[in-house]
């Protein structure tokens, strides 16, 4: 793995390891929990609900990716 790459995986790691990244994650699993009930939400906003739940997924899965692709680069 180059420097490059690896300094960008060093501020991944450190980005992670702080109470804001903690509290923002949190905050995106609330959000998550709450705009998945599409029981109440109107058909016109299924569509937008669903790209907002596609974008929370994302940040709360975020930090699992990097590591299993930094686990993946280190392996291999």
């Amino acid at each position: 793995m180059d420097k490059e790459l690896e300094k960008y995986y060093e501020n991944q790691f450190d980005l992670f390891s702080k109470q804001g990244w903690k509290d923002f994650v949190n905050k995106a699993e609330e959000l998550f929990d709450h705009y998945n009930d599409l029981e109440s939400t109107s058909e016109e906003l299924v569509k937008f609900r669903k790209g907002q739940l596609d974008i929370l997924r994302w940040i709360t899965s975020w930090e699992n990716s990097v590591e299993e692709t930094y686990e993946n680069l280190k392996n291999g």
